[in-house]
């Protein structure tokens, strides 16, 4: 492997910096064994800025074709999901300002005087839900409902106010709803504007085509067109 010799450079080096007993752990496989799918791994424990350990992956290319890869994993709990992904996001942006370079030290470096409370975490415990209204008689009070409420306020009302929207003959009555879907979002993934959106259809196939998208997103896929 044309990488091997600098890495295994740099890994005496990393020996040499985490030196102290239970900090430094060789996962393999060497680097002349390494391949694309079984990279030269290893592990450093930390504790800064909170107990935790980054395995770093070495891929076949690195350092002069491929940036290193990093795991963070929280020691007892010290971390919540959305830090782990936060410091690995992080990691991998310092990586990025040097490529072609022996980094893993300088990036490693980079957690010393990190605050936790300074990273980009996002908004954690946002929900999204998708439901169908199978007929609105009197569409702009209906979405003018939608802007007036909180999420929460809005389904509670739904499914109790008499006044949601008009029967044939113009007076209040309540509307027919279903659920479609609910789901957590990403802690980073992108608002709606306004909070809401809405789209009418008229046949099982209209709501199939626009529920796709949705339904392929919730699935880590990509939507058929």
């Amino acid at each position: 492997m044309a990488n091997a010799a600098q890495q295994i450079a740099e890994l005496k080096t990393l020996r040499k910096e985490y030196k102290a007993e239970g900090v430094f752990e060789f996962l393999g496989p060497k680097p002349a064994d390494a391949t694309d799918e079984s990279p030269t791994r290893f592990k450093i424990r930390r504790e800064a800025p909170v107990p935790m350990t980054v395995v770093v992956s070495m891929p076949v290319g690195y350092p002069a074709d491929a940036p290193p890869l990093f795991k963070v994993e929280g020691v007892e709990g010290s971390l919540e999901a959305v830090y782990v992904e936060a410091i690995e996001e992080l990691l991998i942006t310092q990586a990025s300002y040097m490529r072609g370079m022996e980094c893993i030290s300088t990036v490693l470096q980079s957690l010393d005087d990190l605050e936790l409370d300074s990273l980009d975490i996002g908004e954690p415990g946002r929900c999204r839900s998708i439901f169908k209204i199978d007929v609105v008689n009197n569409s702009p009070q209906f979405t003018k409902s939608l802007k007036q409420k909180s999420a929460v306020e809005f389904m509670k009302a739904i499914r109790t106010d008499g006044d949601m929207d008009c029967d044939m003959l113009g007076k209040p009555c309540r509307i027919q709803m279903t659920v479609v879907e609910e789901f957590e979002m990403a802690p980073k993934a992108a608002a709606i504007p306004d909070g809401f959106s809405s789209t009418e259809y008229r046949t099982d196939e209209d709501l199939d085509a626009l529920m796709n998208p949705y339904m392929a997103a919730a699935a880590g896929l990509v939507a058929k067109k």
